[in-house]
């Protein structure tokens, strides 16, 4: 009976330390350039954000196989179309937001993941420095997105990104608000990095 019990505790011992079971911490940075696709008029066909190239950088801490955390930043210099005419600016985005792998092949080197977050837009024009009450405004966004990772050798991986940033946006002296899906299409490099496991 001592033996047996003593063979169970082993046993169980050696599961628990192998490399099998052993989670693995990763830390990953990704480099990355696209395009910015306001989708909406800011609150009136006065005045609308321009489609511009976009590029920026992420971190994600994978902790667990289909889990991440990611912080996420990223700049284009869109303009501003106005009733004055063309006029030089902006957009800015930072978020974070959880990655899930939905799709996930054990023997394969890709995988298809959602992602989820809550961030902020800035704007930034010469117009918005001369209307009043405008001076650069900023939003706070919820984040959505989708994705796909595919590796080139171990820790290597082009990353297609799709993310949509979902804020309201409000001209002073207008009552009402214009709901803004601002779309960032992107492609980058990503590299990863082992922590360690525990």
């Amino acid at each position: 009976m001592f033996r047996r019990s003593v063979l169970w505790i082993v046993l169980a011992v050696a599961l628990g330390t192998s490399p099998a079971s052993a989670q693995e911490t990763y830390l990953a940075v990704t480099a990355f350039g696209g395009a910015f696709f306001p989708t909406a008029d800011l609150v009136t066909d006065e005045f609308k954000q321009t489609t511009s190239f976009v590029f920026g950088g992420r971190l994600s801490l994978w902790t667990l196989p289909r889990f991440a955390v990611e912080l996420e930043g990223s700049y284009s210099s869109s303009g501003l179309e106005t009733y004055a005419g063309e006029q030089s600016g902006w957009f800015g985005a930072f978020s974070m937001n959880l990655l899930y792998s939905v799709i996930k092949p054990p023997l394969e080197t890709f995988d298809i993941y959602l992602t989820g977050g809550l961030g902020f837009v800035k704007r930034s024009s010469e117009f918005f420095q001369v209307e009043e009450g405008m001076d650069d405004p900023t939003d706070v966004a919820a984040v959505v997105g989708t994705g796909i990772r595919y590796g080139v050798r171990r820790g290597l991986y082009i990353r297609l990104d799709l993310k949509d940033y979902i804020s309201s946006f409000s001209k002073p002296g207008v009552n009402r608000s214009q709901l803004q899906n601002d779309l960032l299409v992107t492609a980058g490099i990503e590299v990863s990095l082992k922590l360690g496991s525990s």
